[in-house]
């Protein structure tokens, strides 16, 4: 089966499994106005992603299959590689506010 065949069996498959695995995965699966894809928007889910940054988007470097997004945070710029159809599906444009999630498993630490 292909890769997005698999992601399309998976989506219809969520809802049903949600409500087999009990009430506190059911109203993530529900279906919600906002989105039409049976997920809650994300601003109404908590992350567990401790380091976060708001931003603006200043540079995209759009590649056929991933592009890079730089962003201007207070901290100071730092640049996000995502795929180009998440680029697509968000919109993002130069200029966009946006919220940077950072999920780092390794940080390195340089002495002068």
């Amino acid at each position: 089966m292909s890769r997005p065949s698999r992601r399309a069996a998976l989506c219809r498959q969520l809802p049903a499994r949600a409500a087999r695995q009990g009430p506190s995965l059911a109203p993530r699966a529900s279906p919600t106005a906002d989105t039409g894809t049976g997920f809650a928007n994300a601003s109404d889910m908590e992350l567990s992603y401790r380091n976060q940054l708001k931003g603006r988007v200043v540079e995209i470097i759009r590649g056929e299959v991933v592009s890079e997004v730089d962003i201007e945070t207070p901290a100071g710029r730092i640049s996000a590689v995502i795929t180009t159809r998440s680029i697509e599906r968000m919109g993002l444009k130069v200029g966009n506010d946006v919220l940077a999630v950072i999920k780092a498993t390794e940080v390195g630490i340089e002495r002068p």
